[in-house]
């Protein structure tokens, strides 16, 4: 699929993203003349100058694709995690899935981990939020409140501050699906991410 970035340093970019996919099935990837010729007039010609490329795992048990639906616009997080900090990051993570999972069941995002990670890309995380409408970006899931429904009060402003100490930072971007330039259609089929 391929998407234009509209936010960040990003802008006007665009991204192309191939998967799911392993690793062994890069091995048997197109390699054919065809193929590279193909690829080096149609699409390396276009491309800009240093980009970057990125391997990242999904990550099933803390993603939420409650149900079918197409793609549209991405609101994508780039975390970037103090060194050591992985597993205490993912306990947050877990405790989060789990209030979206009870309290805000339709919410659909992806939690994936960089394969190649650099210590100074700050890109050690990417969680992204699939959303139709631009009044999403604006409503209010009082997720702090159904936090401490669930773990108690006080608990959502104690879970930010380790969070706050567990990562550096974030970068965000928001992308748009552009059909015309993809592969593959926008339709995500929930039970192909579980």
């Amino acid at each position: 699929r391929v998407y234009s970035v509209l936010t960040g340093k990003g802008s006007g970019d665009y991204k192309w993203v191939m998967g799911p996919t392993t690793w062994a099935a890069l091995d048997n990837r197109p390699g054919d003349d065809a193929h590279n010729l193909d690829w080096d007039a149609n699409v390396e010609r276009n491309l800009n100058e240093g980009g970057n490329a990125e391997y990242i795992r999904f990550d099933t048990d803390l993603s939420r694709f409650p149900k079918d639906f197409n793609i549209d616009k991405l609101f994508v997080r780039y975390v970037d995690v103090v060194r050591g900090k992985m597993e205490e990051v993912k306990e947050i993570l877990k405790k989060i899935n789990r209030v979206y999972k009870e309290k805000i069941p339709g919410e659909t995002y992806g939690i994936y981990y960089n394969e190649v990670p650099s210590t100074s890309s700050g890109r050690d995380i990417t969680i992204v939020s699939f959303f139709n409408s631009w009044a999403w970006m604006s409503a209010d899931d009082n997720f702090n409140a159904k936090y401490d429904e669930i773990f108690g009060k006080g608990s959502a402003v104690a879970m930010w501050k380790t969070w706050e100490m567990a990562t550096v930072g974030q970068e965000c971007e928001i992308w748009e699906y552009k059909e015309e330039l993809s592969g593959l259609p926008a339709m995500v089929k929930a039970a192909e991410r579980q």
